[in-house]
């Protein structure tokens, strides 16, 4: 994705509807990689005869998610939505699980006793854009393709997922991944590595708070692009197809580690990055670590989930095929 591009001259520790909605924006001319992908074949049948019709496939990046990675559910970054949600659902699951869902206390033993351990909460939720994509969309022509994704939707909260979150259900330690080193690393192991994507819960052995919500944002967009996964979560759209809105959409397939096809990051806050990329950059030989200029003091951080879709209208009662370019 190149070289990144980072404005810190009027970055905060806090964001807001508005400023993820501008910053993405922004960041639209680089991230969503907009071409012509190839061309439809259609079947269109009237009552005495059938005729081929075709349309152009497109193909681009949609900024399909926010990630934030948090301390706690008063310092959450995204202050005017994910904040009074992070709250309404500490409270739904503190009465669901008739637990104290309180992470503060385990996290603050850990920080201190061992400072390469990190621990923080997460949310997924879909994106403020996401209804004006499907509405830019829909219809013959359109340049864009609509989003599967509901906008303002919580696919994931790491205290409606408390008890995997939080390791105390050890689940995710079964898998052979989280005891191999080298397999489904942030990075390139053993040469350089962010962090280990297994175990996917709130706990990572990373010394660079950045990194470490990095690794975090990337485990949670690994749950979320699949199916099945051993968490309290909603699956953001994955694979196949599907008709939305009168457009047939090719929806992205599963979130990989540093595999840009699969889908790519843009940091919306503490600082405001107008690139995307993915994780796990060799920087051991830079004088600047990758982090270095993004902490946060309320530890909070904000990342878009870029997402490949590809679509083509709808020609026709049947799909015939596309060839592609």
């Amino acid at each position: 994705m190149g070289c990144l591009s980072v404005l810190a001259a009027e970055d905060t520790d806090t964001i807001t509807t508005a400023q993820i909605v501008s910053r993405t924006v922004s960041a639209a001319p680089s991230c969503a990689d907009w071409r012509v992908s190839g061309v439809c074949f259609w079947l269109r049948c009237s009552l005495w005869s059938c005729s081929v019709k075709t349309s152009i496939r497109i193909s681009h990046y949609v900024p399909e998610a926010v990630v934030s990675t948090f301390h706690d559910e008063n310092t959450h970054p995204w202050v005017d939505y994910g904040r009074p949600l992070a709250k309404q659902l500490l409270r739904a699951a503190k009465s669901q699980l008739g637990l104290p869902v309180d992470s503060a206390g385990t996290r603050t033993r850990d920080d201190r006793r061992d400072r390469n351990k990190l621990y923080r909460d997460l949310d997924v939720i879909g994106h403020p854009t996401g209804l004006l994509l499907s509405m830019l969309g829909s219809g013959s022509g359109s340049a864009l393709c609509p989003v599967d994704a509901s906008a303002f939707k919580p696919f994931l909260s790491s205290y409606l997922d408390a008890m995997v979150w939080r390791a105390v259900l050890p689940i995710e330690s079964l898998y052979v991944e989280a005891w191999v080193p080298g397999m489904r690393e942030i990075g390139h192991w053993p040469l350089n590595s962010w962090s280990g994507l297994y175990p996917r819960d709130g706990n990572v052995i990373q010394q660079h708070p950045v990194k470490g919500a990095a690794v975090l944002a990337q485990r949670a967009g690994d749950i979320t692009t699949r199916t099945g996964q051993p968490h309290v979560y909603e699956s953001l759209p994955t694979g196949g197809t599907r008709i939305v809105n009168g457009t047939l959409v090719w929806l992205p397939p599963p979130l990989v580690e540093r595999n840009a096809s699969t889908g790519t990051w843009q940091m919306l806050a503490p600082v405001e990055q107008q690139t995307c990329e993915v994780f796990g950059q060799n920087d051991s030989t830079l004088l600047k670590s990758w982090g270095d200029g993004r902490t946060s003091s309320t530890g909070g951080h904000v990342f878009n989930l870029w997402r490949p879709y590809s679509c083509c209208s709808q020609e026709g009662q049947f799909f015939l095929g596309y060839v592609g370019m």
